[in-house]
C-alpha cells in the first residue's frame, strides 16, 4: 500500500487567476480523485496539508508545507508519495522551490503532479534540468502578473479611479471599476481645522488632544491620535496631488510581499484639483510650521534619529502656565478652554479627565478664570514678593561657607572620586567589549556615567563660591545683596514679557512640579480657587486663593 499526502496551495495575489489557484478545496478533490485512479495507493488523512492565500513566493510563513516537511523528517517515514496540481503549488522562486523539492527526495519521498500525471524526477542532470526549467517558467509568470498589475493600477490612478481604500474627508462614488472620490462635506471642514492648528505651531499629540477636546469625530470612530493626525497632516491629496505608489511589495529572504520604499522618482503623481480640500497658502503654512519646530528638535537626536530630551521651548505653547496646572480633585492636566461670552472670547482652564470623561471620573466640572490664576502665580515671582526670600537664601549661602570644608579640598576630593568612576567607566567598556553579561553591564555603565556626570556638576558648582570679601564687612555684604537681587531681577524680567517661550524656559527652572488648583464648593458653586505648587529654586512652598468676588490673594511661605 502506498501511503500519499495531499497538498494544496491557493495564492492571495489574483493577479491572472491560474485554474490551480481557484480553490484548495478543489484541489483536494481532484487531487483524492487522481489517488483513487492509482491501485494499492491511499491517502493518509493525517498528512492533507493546505496553504491558503498564500504566496508562492513565501516559504517563511507557509504553515502546511512546513508541517509537511517536518513530516518528512520523523523515523518512520510516514508517507511514501506527494500529489499536488502541479510544480507551482510548491512555489514560484526558481531556487527555494527547487531546494524544496530536493529535500522532499532526498527523504526518499515521491512528488506526483496530477495536472500532467506525472513523477518530478530529481536522478539525473537533465532531470533536474527540466524542472529548473519549470521553476524559472513559474517564476517569469509570476513577475509578469505583478507587472502587469501595477502597470494596470497606475492606469486607474491616472484616470481618477479609486485604487486604495477610503480617506477621510472624502467618500467613494460610483460602481466597481470606476469607484471615484468625491469631497464629504461634513469631514472636509475637520481637515482644515487640523492644519490650521498645525500652521498655529500646535504638534500632532496637541492637536489630538484639543480635537478630543472638542468631541470631533475621528476618521476610525476610536477617538484621535498621534499617528492619525501625522497621516491627514501629509496626504497630499488635501491639496489637489494624488500620490499613488510609495510602496511596493517585494519578495526577501524568503518573504513575500515585503513592504519597501520607493523612491520619489517612482511614484505616480496626478494633479486632481477637484478634489483639493485645503489651499495652498494653509498647506505651505503648516508645513512650514513643521518644518520648524522640527528644527527645534535636531540638537535633541542622536544619530539613529532617537529624541533624548526636548529643547526648552515648544513653538506651540502660547499659554504660559499650559502643562503645568492640574486638577486639585483629580490630578489631572488642566488645558486651555476658550468660550465665547457676548461676542468676546474668554479663556478658562478646565480638568482634561471631566472634560474627555465626565463627572463618573472627576467632579470638578467648573472653570478656572485664566487670567486671574496666571498673574497669581506669576506674582510669587515678582521683586517685591521675592525680595526677602532670596536675600535670606543669599545670607544663609554666605555665613554657611565658613562652616564647610575650603572649596579646593572639596575639588580635590571631587577630582579623585571621578577619577575612580572614570576608570571603572573604562573597565566596563572593555567587558561589554569582550562580550560579557551585555545588559548587566550596560545597566551598570549608565549608573556609573550618571554617578561621574553629578560629581562633575558638583566640582564646577564650588568654582566661585568662596566670596571674594570680608564677609564681616556689613557693607560689602549689603553690595554682594543688592548686586545679586538686580540679577535676579534682571534674569525673571521675561516672565512679564510677551515672549511665551521664553517665559517658559525660566518657569521650567523655577517650578519642580506641577501646581495643583482645586475649587472652592459652596452650596453647589465654585466661590474660590485655591493652588499649591513649590518653588526649586528657594524651597518656598507657594500658594494663593482666588476669588471671583474681589482681587486675587497670595500666600507664600
Amino acid at each position: 500500500m502506498i501511503r500519499v499526502a495531499l497538498y494544496s496551495r491557493k495564492s492571495n495575489e489574483q493577479y491572472g487567476v491560474a485554474e490551480g489557484d481557484k480553490s484548495v478545496t478543489r484541489q483536494n478533490d481532484d487531487g483524492r480523485a487522481f489517488v483513487a485512479s492509482k491501485p494499492d495507493w491511499t491517502v493518509v488523512e493525517d498528512h492533507v496539508y493546505i496553504d491558503d492565500a498564500v504566496s508562492g513566493a513565501e516559504f517563511k510563513n507557509r504553515p502546511g508545507l512546513l508541517r509537511m516537511l517536518a513530516a518528512l523528517a520523523k523515523k518512520p517515514r510516514p508517507i511514501d508519495v506527494i500529489v499536488m496540481w502541479d510544480e507551482t503549488r510548491l512555489g514560484r522562486d526558481q531556487y527555494r522551490t527547487g531546494a524544496v523539492l530536493q529535500t522532499i527526495a532526498d527523504a526518499g519521498v515521491k512528488v506526483w503532479y496530477y495536472r500532467d500525471n506525472r513523477e518530478a524526477k530529481l536522478t539525473t542532470a537533465m532531470d533536474k534540468a527540466m524542472e529548473g526549467l519549470r521553476a524559472v517558467a513559474a517564476e517569469l509568470k509570476r513577475e509578469t502578473d505583478r507587472s502587469t498589475a501595477v502597470e494596470g493600477r497606475k492606469r486607474r490612478v491616472a484616470r481618477g479611479v479609486v485604487a486604495t481604500g477610503r480617506v477621510f474627508g472624502y467618500r467613494n462614488a460610483g460602481t466597481k471599476g470606476g469607484r471615484h472620490r468625491e469631497i464629504e462635506p461634513t469631514q472636509a471642514p475637520i481637515v482644515v481645522h487640523v492644519f490650521e492648528m498645525a500652521a498655529q505651531g500646535f504638534g500632532k499629540r496637541r492637536i489630538a488632544d484639543a480635537l478630543e477636546a472638542e468631541r470631533v469625530p475621528s476618521p476610525t470612530g476610536k477617538g484621535w491620535a498621534d499617528e492619525g493626525v501625522r497621516i491627514i497632516l501629509h496626504n497630499e491629496l488635501y491639496h489637489g496631488v494624488l500620490v499613488d505608489g510609495k510602496s511596493a511589495n517585494v519578495d526577501k529572504d524568503g518573504e513575500a510581499g515585503v513592504k519597501v520604499r520607493r523612491p520619489k522618482s517612482e511614484w505616480t503623481r496626478v494633479d486632481v484639483p477637484h478634489l483639493r480640500i485645503v489651499d495652498e497658502k494653509l498647506w505651505e503654512a503648516a508645513h512650514a510650521r513643521m518644518a520648524a519646530s522640527s528644527k527645534v528638535f535636531d540638537g535633541h537626536r542622536s544619530r539613529d534619529g532617537r529624541l533624548h530630551g526636548r529643547p526648552e521651548s515648544l513653538l506651540a505653547r502660547q499659554h504660559l502656565l499650559s502643562g503645568w496646572l492640574t486638577c486639585g480633585v483629580c490630578g489631572a492636566n488642566l488645558f486651555v478652554l476658550p468660550s465665547d461670552r457676548g461676542g468676546k472670547s474668554v479663556l478658562h482652564y478646565v480638568c482634561q479627565r471631566y472634560w474627555k470623561r465626565g463627572k463618573v471620573h472627576c467632579s470638578n466640572s467648573y472653570r478656572v478664570p485664566y487670567e486671574w490664576i496666571t498673574s497669581s502665580v506669576l506674582g510669587n515671582f515678582n521683586p517685591d514678593a521675592l525680595r526677602a526670600a532670596v536675600s535670606q537664601a543669599l545670607l544663609d549661602q554666605l555665613y554657611r561657607q565658613p562652616l564647610d570644608p575650603a572649596p579646593e579640598d572639596q575639588r580635590a576630593t571631587i577630582d579623585v572620586e571621578v577619577k575612580k568612576l572614570e576608570q571603572e567607566i573604562g573597565n566596563l567598556v572593555n567587558a561589554v567589549a569582550a562580550g560579557g553579561d551585555i545588559p548587566e553591564l550596560v545597566t551598570r555603565l549608565k549608573a556609573v556615567r550618571t554617578q561621574r556626570d553629578a560629581k562633575v556638576i558638583d566640582r564646577e558648582a564650588l568654582a566661585g563660591t568662596t566670596p571674594d570679601f570680608d564677609i564681616t564687612d556689613e557693607e560689602a555684604v549689603e553690595e554682594w545683596q543688592r548686586e545679586c537681587l538686580e540679577a535676579v531681577e534682571e534674569a525673571l524680567e521675561p516672565l512679564s514679557g510677551t515672549d511665551p517661550g521664553t517665559a517658559r524656559q525660566i518657569l521650567r527652572g523655577l517650578l519642580p512640579g506641577p501646581i495643583a488648583v482645586t475649587p472652592v464648593i459652596e452650596n453647589g458653586k465654585a466661590v474660590d480657587w485655591t493652588y499649591l505648587g513649590a518653588d526649586a529654586t528657594l524651597d518656598r512652598v507657594i500658594a494663593g486663593r482666588l476669588t471671583p468676588r474681589g482681587v486675587p490673594t497670595r500666600t507664600t511661605r
